[in-house]
């Protein structure tokens, strides 16, 4: 819940600096440098995960997907991108609606 609490007050400025096609790391990159101290607190509540990042960064894509409609994006397609880890993996690519 808390989870989204954050990303309802932030999610739609983080997304007016995205590219007008962007993926899910990209969103998380930009959520990382705009607000590091709330990411780290968020992330550190998925501790006794056995994936903190995937949890995390899988609640992250979650919730741009419930929430697609009021953000102004669209699904285009799955893709591999490089994540927080340095490496590749599939996830969603998003299309602003101009």
């Amino acid at each position: 819940m808390e989870v989204t609490n954050f990303l309802n007050s932030v999610a739609i400025g983080i997304i007016h600096k995205m590219n007008n096609e962007f993926d899910s790391h990209d969103f998380i990159m930009q959520l990382i440098k705009d607000h590091e101290r709330k990411y780290v607190e968020l992330l550190y509540s998925y501790k006794n995960s056995s994936g903190i990042f995937r949890a995390f960064h899988q609640q992250i894509g979650i919730y741009l997907s419930k929430n697609a409609n009021s953000l102004s994006i669209i699904k285009i397609r799955q893709d591999f991108s490089e994540n927080i880890k340095d490496y590749d993996s599939k996830n969603q690519k998003w299309s602003k609606i101009l």
